[in-house]
């Protein structure tokens, strides 16, 4: 048989021949387990790093704790005759109110209230037994806003709910804990 040039005896090299199979992927089969549990310890690390930097900041409202607009207790509302245009706060402060005199009641939150509806009810405090007059009503408020206001009339109060010593409260939600609270008066 004749030899062409370049050509010899032997079978063609096959360029898988000799390797193994996973080699042409990346590497053994025992390098891509390594490279993996790296990567998983790494991210395993990192996990636990910040659970346990995150942790302490909780309990103190420091180190990435998550801000809430809730706090200990119920934050004060404020009653006054008008809204401020500037601070969108109660003004011309007062408790007590009369026939024919506007209404106006506020509460600035710790962060902006997050939904489009607060939730407001009105109880009678008689001598220290509460009576609810109103439950929580859904009331329209801007999503954006760290301060949450109302104007209204006493005269439309007491047709409501009559004279006397009451207590306001305001929720995120209609079945949720009061963020505010504060009591006021309507003379006769």
């Amino acid at each position: 048989m004749p030899f062409r040039r370049g050509a010899t005896p032997r079978a063609m090299a096959r360029p898988h021949a000799g390797r193994p199979v996973m080699a042409s992927r990346g590497g053994t089969l025992s390098r891509r387990i390594g490279l993996a549990a790296g990567w998983t310890g790494a991210i395993l690390v990192v996990g636990v790093v910040a659970f346990i930097v995150g942790r302490p900041g909780q309990d103190a409202g420091v180190l990435g704790a998550t801000p809430s607009v809730s706090v200990k207790g119920p934050l004060p509302v404020a009653f006054g005759t008008a809204i401020d245009r500037v601070s969108g706060e109660a003004a011309k402060r007062t408790t007590s109110f009369r026939r024919g005199e506007p209404f106006a009641y506020s509460v600035r939150l710790t962060r902006p209230v997050g939904t489009t509806y607060v939730y407001v009810a009105v109880l009678r405090d008689s001598g220290g037994t509460l009576t609810q007059l109103q439950a929580p009503t859904r009331q329209k408020t801007l999503p954006d806003r760290d301060v949450v206001a109302y104007i209204v009339t006493v005269d439309g109060l007491i047709e409501a709910f009559g004279s006397g010593s009451f207590l306001l409260r305001i929720s995120l939600d209609a079945a949720s804990r009061p963020v505010a609270e504060g009591r006021f008066t309507i003379l006769p």
